[in-house]
């Protein structure tokens, strides 16, 4: 018998987890994990090379695919090499050509406001950071 409640405490611990897939809007899913693949990462990260004018590193890339109009949402780190690694977000697929948009906040590097910012971003778009 205490098999059985073992084993049913089991399976309703499962069934639990199969339920946290899903958001707060009304219980449907808006977004799906996403692997980035090269293109994709190269294009960020000409992107960003572009916009700090000079050769970047990126580590910690996140992505999710937003399934109500198909951009990503990519959420990571950004560093010259010299300064600490700073929180940047944007999409892909929301530009011309399905380039990619930085979302773009006042503020340089480890600025608290502009990290809280992008950690926003991140959050709404089911990015963990």
């Amino acid at each position: 018998m205490k098999l059985q409640t073992v084993f049913a405490a089991f399976i309703l611990t499962a069934l639990a987890g199969c339920v946290d897939g899903f958001d707060d809007n009304g219980g449907y899913l808006t977004h799906s994990d996403h692997r980035l693949s090269r293109a994709e990462t190269a294009q960020i990260q000409s992107r960003m090379d572009n916009y700090l004018k000079q050769p970047t590193h990126l580590s910690g890339l996140r992505a999710t695919y937003r399934m109500s109009n198909g951009v990503v949402p990519v959420c990571g780190y950004v560093t010259d090499g010299r300064a600490p690694p700073a929180l940047f977000g944007g999409v892909l697929g929301a530009g011309q050509g399905g380039a990619f948009v930085l979302h773009n906040i006042p503020g340089k590097g480890q600025d608290p406001a502009r990290i809280a910012s992008v950690r926003a971003f991140c959050n709404a778009h089911h990015i963990a950071i």
